[in-house]
């Protein structure tokens, strides 16, 4: 007798025929709106999120070192960089890494999935003897995040704010957003200016101020600053290694629990930030369609 397999294209939340199947990592949200028509949202596991770091900007990148991996070009070439730069080393293990004052060392935990951490952060994984690799890999700012190191860095020695802007600018027929940087004191006098690197921008508040940007102050700053960016991008990188991926879906449902609309954004991390996200999209939905009823909607 032959047998017919159905794919289900729906599932149920209460009497909610909806499109996606809900995580369980969170309960379902419904609420019905002063018109008895519902708005229901739920949680989806994100099955191909982009990648934290490669996929993009702002949040540095993780150079791995062991055998086999396809960035261990990348970590030698780093380091060796900063050894010509002529910055001091540390030993650790059997691994000579040259510390350059934005780059920071990781250890990973290697047993059934990867974890990682800042090297010196503590011994807190599951087995330190055999199943940590020290000094496995090592953290660099991109572009856009050595600039937010920067930028934050001076902000905070001075007390004051960097504001950017990006006016479009034509250079040989080609159209170009590029940043400029200006500052804001503490008094509420701004200036916009020209500066492409935040520092020069920095700089120019200081004079303004009638003081100095201390460089040995803002070095130890802006080390500081590398610090607290990697270690917000170890553990991001820990959630997309671990599969904490998360789809935000927001469904409308008429009176009659009839099908209306939905919105759904994929690629958050963390399933704690993906609930806050998803409560903040059910209070704007439900702020909508209390003012624009369905049918009436502008």
């Amino acid at each position: 007798m032959p047998v017919t397999i159905r794919k289900r294209t729906s599932y149920s939340v209460n009497d909610f025929e909806v499109s996606r199947s809900p995580s369980c990592v969170c309960e379902p949200i419904l609420h019905q709106l002063p018109d008895d028509s519902w708005v229901v949202g739920y949680l989806v596991r994100d099955e191909d999120p982009p990648h934290p770091l490669d996929d993009c900007d702002g949040m540095g990148k993780i150079y791995d070192r062991r055998q086999g991996s396809r960035t261990a070009d990348r970590f030698w070439e780093h380091v060796a960089d900063h050894f010509v730069k002529g910055w001091t080393y540390a030993e650790y293990g059997s691994v000579r890494l040259c510390h350059a004052p934005l780059a920071v060392p990781l250890d990973v935990y290697d047993h059934s999935g990867e974890c990682w951490r800042l090297t010196g952060s503590g011994r807190f994984f599951p087995d330190e003897r055999w199943d940590v690799t020290f000094v496995a890999g090592v953290w660099v700012p991109d572009q856009a995040c050595l600039d937010h190191i920067r930028r934050t860095a001076a902000e905070s020695l001075l007390g004051i704010t960097l504001p950017c802007r990006h006016p479009r600018v034509e250079k040989d027929g080609t159209v170009l957003y590029p940043t400029f940087y200006g500052y804001t004191l503490p008094d509420g006098t701004s200036k916009s200016l020209r500066c492409t690197n935040p520092l020069n921008a920095a700089r120019a508040a200081a004079r303004r101020l009638k003081t100095r940007l201390d460089e040995e102050e803002l070095t130890a700053k802006t080390r500081e600053k590398a610090v607290t960016y990697a270690q917000q991008a170890v553990d991001e990188y820990n959630k997309w290694l671990a599969g904490d991926a998360w789809g935000v879906c927001v469904e409308v449902f008429d009176a009659d629990k009839e099908y209306v609309s939905e919105d759904y954004c994929w690629g958050y991390l963390g399933s704690d930030f993906a609930k806050t996200v998803l409560e903040g999209e059910i209070s704007a939905t439900v702020s909508y369609y209390t003012q624009n009823p369905i049918g009436q909607e502008e």
